[in-house]
């Protein structure tokens, strides 16, 4: 009887994503050990300005067999059969809020920390045109 060995090295594994500058104005890295998938999950969290553009409401329909006999019949049934037995089907519509926003990554953030919600560029441009 022979025996056979396995020769096990360690190989290395590197995750790399480049980023642009911009980005790191406001940017927050979090980093944590997670027991259920057992890795480590890295969480990248950044601030860029933007704004809403559009809002819209998206519909999707999903169609199956209504009950374990139509898909049954679906999967297994000829097509004369499934003409002489028509399938049934069961038809559910989700709605989806969709928004889109212009994002500008290069404009840098001057907020104070404790202002986080919004920068009114209309009083800029108004400033600009009475410049001119």
């Amino acid at each position: 009887m022979s025996e056979a060995y396995i020769k096990l090295e360690p190989i290395e594994l590197r995750v790399k994503k480049i980023m642009p500058d911009c980005f790191f104005q406001k940017c927050i890295l979090d980093s944590y050990y997670d027991m259920f998938i057992e890795g480590m999950i890295y969480d990248l969290k950044v601030i860029i300005l933007g704004e809403k553009t559009k809002e819209e409401i998206v519909e999707h329909s999903f169609e199956y067999p209504k009950s374990f006999w139509d898909c049954f019949k679906e999967k297994f049934f000829p097509w004369f059969l499934k003409k002489r037995f028509p399938i049934k089907y069961k038809t559910i519509i989700k709605k989806t809020k969709v928004e889109h926003f212009a994002c500008y990554p290069k404009l840098p953030i001057l907020l104070p920390p404790e202002q986080k919600n919004y920068i009114c560029l209309e009083k800029f441009s108004s400033l600009q045109s009475e410049v001119r």
